[in-house]
């Protein structure tokens, strides 16, 4: 669950939100939704522990149609939203350390430039089957948390010898100057976005012996925690940058590097942090290349993103993937902040969405054999689609463009799938015909570019 995140999204933050004091509240309640969220996950983990995830919990509450339109945003906006808005720490942080650690040298350009060559490589690689194991997984968590260490640690330092921006920062007098009570919801929008994989914790029912006790208590700990680590980094930042250098980073444990110990210290926490970013893009565009083909075997979306090469790779689904990232990435206007508000606040919505349908299924099958039951119901998943509902609504507000870009998307699922089913029976009524009128086999046999390319 933790992120490259928190080494991009504090600017972000302080910037909406307006005072350290505020932006820290951000990162809490930013927690907090994550925990209602994940117990509500819980719930559908442990009722359908074999199913695949948002996918057949939708379908299973709201039909096809649900389960379409959720495909049809992971294809969209999930997935690529995530591969872009982590290619770009990547790029920021990568170009830092090639063009010189003060980021007045860092361009643009070079960034996107950089961004988009990981996309690239890592979808390369992927469409030849290489897979990232197990033990590179675990061991880029435990370097992204070794990073939030020794950011606090370099922050606590240097606070030991010059206590004066801490003060100028969060002494009670100046910690919530400049507040914007308005922007408070996109500020924990990019919160959010640094606990992203949380939803991943549903799936510990099946783990935990005794889960009914255990597993509201793990998912509150493992969030706790984690929130706990980013309220380190937020005031390690604060005790050696200025708000202000804080808002203009896009790199800001480099710049705390820079200040707190010199280039050394910064080119460190610049590789890390890339190395990190890469392992996340990486994981996500395998997964996002399976899902994609998984859907399009299902037939919720195009067959041609079902095909596998010779090293049983979903080429195509992974090829329409990064197309659509690099997209994102290259749209006048992108950056860091600017995709955060084209996949946040969708993101949550769907939560909202997959969340509300533990109502659903309560009300519809109250006899359905469920193992862990949401504490408090049905307060929770009010709670969420509440919650989710005011982070779209003021993102809308306050950052419209990316944000209605996305939610067009989603809307444009509606008559996606209307075409998707008109387009299945009119195939439906063909193989009818031909097998009336005795051509239905040589079309199967002729049909050899359904599966494998």
């Amino acid at each position: 669950m933790i992120g490259s995140g928190i080494f991009a999204s504090p600017g972000v933050a302080l910037e909406r939100s307006g005072s350290p004091g505020a932006s820290l509240i951000a990162w809490c309640v930013a927690g907090g939704v994550v925990v209602i969220a994940a117990l509500c996950y819980a719930e559908l983990g442990a009722m359908m522990p074999t199913a695949g995830g948002d996918y057949e919990y939708l379908k299973r509450a709201y039909g096809e149609w649900a389960s379409f339109s959720f495909g049809w945003y992971f294809f969209w906006i999930a997935k690529p939203g995530s591969q872009a808005i982590i290619a770009t720490v990547f790029g920021n942080y990568t170009v830092r350390v090639f063009t010189g650690l003060d980021g007045d040298n860092a361009s643009a350009w070079a960034s996107k430039v950089a961004s988009v060559g990981l996309i690239l490589a890592l979808t390369g690689l992927n469409c030849m089957g290489v897979r990232e194991s197990s033990w590179a997984i675990n061991a880029l968590t435990v370097c992204k948390i070794a990073l939030i260490l020794c950011v606090f640690v370099a922050g606590m330092v240097y606070l030991g010898s010059d206590t004066s921006t801490l003060k100028d920062n969060l002494y009670p007098s100046e910690a919530f100057t400049g507040t914007h009570p308005v922007g408070l919801g996109t500020a924990i929008v990019a919160c959010l976005w640094a606990y992203d994989g949380w939803a991943d914790l549903s799936f510990l029912a099946e783990e935990l012996r005794d889960f009914e006790k255990r597993l509201p208590l793990a998912i509150i700990t493992g969030v706790a925690g984690v929130a706990c680590c980013y309220v380190m980094a937020n005031i390690a930042y604060l005790s050696v940058l200025s708000k202000d250098d804080i808002k203009d980073s896009d790199a800001v444990a480099i710049d705390l590097g820079r200040d707190a110990a010199g280039g050394g210290l910064a080119a460190v926490f610049a590789a890390g942090v890339a190395l990190s970013a890469a392992g996340a893009a990486n994981g996500s565009i395998l997964t996002g290349g399976r899902a994609f083909y998984a859907i399009a075997r299902a037939g919720q979306a195009p067959g041609w993103l079902s095909r596998l090469n010779s090293a049983g790779a979903p080429w195509t689904s992974l090829l329409a993937q990064a197309s659509w990232a690099i997209t994102l990435l290259l749209l006048p206007g992108s950056s860091y902040s600017t995709l955060l508000d084209y996949a946040g606040p969708a993101e949550w919505l769907f939560y909202a969405f997959t969340g509300s349908a533990v109502i659903v299924l309560r009300n519809r099958e109250p006899d359905c054999p469920r193992p862990y039951r949401v504490p408090m119901y049905p307060l929770p998943p009010i709670l969420l689609v509440l919650t989710a509902a005011c982070l779209v609504g003021n993102s809308l507000y306050q950052a419209p463009l990316f944000c209605f870009l996305a939610l067009s998307f989603i809307a444009l699922s509606l008559p996606a799938k209307w075409v998707s089913d008109w387009c299945g029976r009119c195939h439906k009524r063909t193989e009818v015909t031909d097998t009336e009128t005795g051509a239905s086999e040589p079309l199967l046999v002729n049909d050899t570019n359904s599966d494998v390319s």
